[in-house]
């Protein structure tokens, strides 16, 4: 039990981080992007990610669009 209680404090962040998530259409097509870092390392996903401090969750989105 002590090893799965240990794991889980590692994959799991202490405190909860605010995040976006953008859907992208453009002609009937929608903007993906693989992921470059874990976790989900080299699968498909839509744009998004931290929101920095400072930043409004629109102007976050547009980033993470542009990234």
């Amino acid at each position: 039990m002590k090893n799965s209680l240990s794991k889980q404090k590692k994959d799991y962040p202490d405190k909860p981080r605010v995040a976006v998530g953008a859907v992208v259409f453009s002609n009937n097509r929608v903007l993906l992007v693989r992921r470059g870092q874990p976790p989900s390392e080299d699968l498909w996903a839509i744009p998004g990610g931290s929101v920095e401090i400072g930043e409004t969750l629109q102007e976050a989105a547009e980033r993470e669009i542009l990234e």
